[in-house]
């Protein structure tokens, strides 16, 4: 991978941890007081969104600088991903199964989004934000080990 890429990818990273860190305070609450608060709720619905958003362009670039077939949709560009080992399969999965779902739903208001579910999606998401960095990081490190 180019440097340029590894540091836009960097870059990427570095605004996703951004995010995580705006979105934590939102759900520093319960689930209860979550549920009745609407302004709550549309900040973490946007977050969520960009947060998703961040990870499918950072796939976009590695398939890219990797010289990989251009992904189709954003969840075949996390299964690029896992299948060039990049990803493991439980981030991968729970990225193409639940949250761009979740963000589709967020940008194209397919339905309401359920407080409870959004809650609850956007903890989980946190967490697994965090392990997709990780990987991403592992990956990017690679390339540090390739020159030395």
């Amino acid at each position: 991978m180019k440097d340029q890429d590894q540091k836009l990818v960097a870059q990427k990273l570095a605004n996703l941890d951004e995010y995580l860190n705006e979105l934590e305070p939102y759900l520093a609450i319960s689930a209860k007081q979550f549920q009745s608060d609407r302004t709550r709720q549309r900040a973490v619905e946007r977050l969520v969104q960009i947060v998703v958003e961040c990870t499918i362009d950072t796939n976009n670039i590695i398939i890219r600088a990797a010289n990989l077939a251009i992904a189709a949709t954003a969840r075949e560009s996390f299964q690029r991903l896992r299948d060039q080992h990049i990803l493991d399969d439980l981030i991968t999965e729970r990225f193409v199964k639940k949250y761009v779902e979740l963000r589709n739903v967020i940008v194209h208001l397919y339905e309401k989004v359920e407080p409870k579910t959004l809650y609850s999606s956007a903890q989980r998401l946190m967490k697994d934000a965090e392990a997709y960095a990780r990987q991403i990081h592992r990956y990017l490190a690679s390339f540090v080990h390739a020159k030395d």
